[in-house]
């Protein structure tokens, strides 16, 4: 399998710890083939990783299934017309504005939630209860395999 995460920002450690522990274990277990990390803002990274690094500029080269981080990469890998299958992880999101959420989830692509909390989030927001809850990007990947 192919994968990619599209993330706003390298600065958000947090976030980027967990991507990068979860793509190299995803790796390292065969369950992952090829992976690639976008981003739209670039940081420091800390952490090392079993995979390329690369500007959001280059998605128009990807193919695979892109997990997106916020509304904003999201809209941007709807306008790709490359073979993506899109997943939205909802979630890492400071606020979401339902309408936008609505815009998002509108366009052909699969969500998921990092908890509970985020997945009534979202039905509350939208009236869909989505089926892929995970707190970890690892536990994501295997579930979108």
């Amino acid at each position: 399998m192919n994968i990619g995460i599209y993330l706003n920002s390298l600065a958000n450690h947090e976030q980027l710890k967990d991507v990068c522990t979860s793509l190299n274990t995803a790796i390292d277990d065969g369950i992952v083939k090829d992976a690639s990390i976008f981003y739209d803002n670039v940081a420091y990274n800390p952490f090392s990783v079993k995979c390329g690094i690369f500007n959001a500029s280059d998605l128009w080269n990807f193919s695979g299934k892109l997990i997106t981080t916020s509304l904003s990469s999201t809209l941007t890998a709807t306008k790709i017309v490359n073979s993506i299958e899109l997943i939205y992880y909802y979630g890492w999101d400071n606020k979401v504005n339902p309408l936008h959420l609505l815009h998002v989830l509108g366009h052909n692509l699969k969500p998921a939630c990092r908890n509970e909390e985020f997945q009534m989030d979202m039905y509350r927001k939208t009236g869909l209860k989505t089926q892929i809850v995970s707190p970890t990007f690892i536990g994501l990947i295997k579930n979108i395999r």
